[in-house]
């Protein structure tokens, strides 16, 4: 961590591995929480979730402190992998609007969750990135049963008018590589993710008549032909 503090002119961070002992002592508890302030860091990647965990130690926060303290006004591209919960999401949506509203947050790759449907965290995280232009999710397994399931998402990012429903019909199916690219129109601030112009989805789940209203409600009716890559 006193690396980091340090590290003020870091542009890029990398981490994958985070395991820290539990300290009891009031003094190292205070010094966890003080803030990591890295005014120039544009790009970090970040593994949420320990793959491998010491029996043996006492395990930490992890990546959840460091993403509670750490504080970056500049960064426009997060990757955040090996997520399992709400609550790895929602503490990235803590860091992000901690770090300095509006985010400059352009770019954000999201790989390796475990199974079920997008939660409720990705969308309060995407609530606060008004300048996304691209989003990229990705499951860290090619089994159907343990892929990640987009429907909420794709509901959410859709563009209707108020009073709208959008729940799609209810069957579903695996898309690979999938890669969807939209072209902004005028629509309500209501709306998810204004600035969105390419998502791209490897090895998840989705509705394809959701998807299918998710790009038709982006893109103009005489572009449809062309919406997709």
């Amino acid at each position: 961590m006193n690396a980091l503090r340090n590290a003020t002119e870091l542009a890029e961070l990398s981490i994958q591995s985070i395991i820290w002992a539990q300290d009891n002592s009031q003094a190292v508890h205070a010094a966890n929480f003080d803030i990591i302030s890295l005014p120039y860091l544009e790009t970090l990647k970040i593994a949420v979730t320990e793959e491998y965990i010491n029996p043996n130690v006492p395990q930490g926060p992890g990546a959840h402190q460091l993403l509670r303290q750490l504080r970056a006004p500049e960064l426009t591209e997060p990757t955040l992998t090996d997520l399992q919960s709400d609550g790895d999401l929602l503490a990235a949506s803590d860091f992000v609007t901690a770090s300095g509203l509006p985010p400059r947050i352009t770019v954000l790759h999201i790989g390796g969750p475990s199974g079920g449907r997008v939660s409720a965290g990705l969308i309060s995280l995407l609530a606060h990135l008004p300048l996304l232009e691209h989003l990229g999710i990705w499951s860290a397994t090619k089994t159907p049963p343990a892929m990640f399931n987009v429907d909420d998402l794709l509901v959410a990012l859709r563009w209707t008018p108020t009073g709208t429903d959008c729940t799609g019909s209810q069957s579903s199916t695996a898309e690979l590589g999938m890669k969807v690219m939209t072209r902004p129109k005028t629509v309500s601030s209501k709306n998810l993710c204004p600035r969105l112009e390419g998502v791209l989805f490897y090895h998840v789940i989705m509705n394809s008549d959701l998807l299918k209203n998710l790009v038709e409600s982006r893109v103009p009716a005489q572009s449809d032909a062309d919406a997709w890559d």
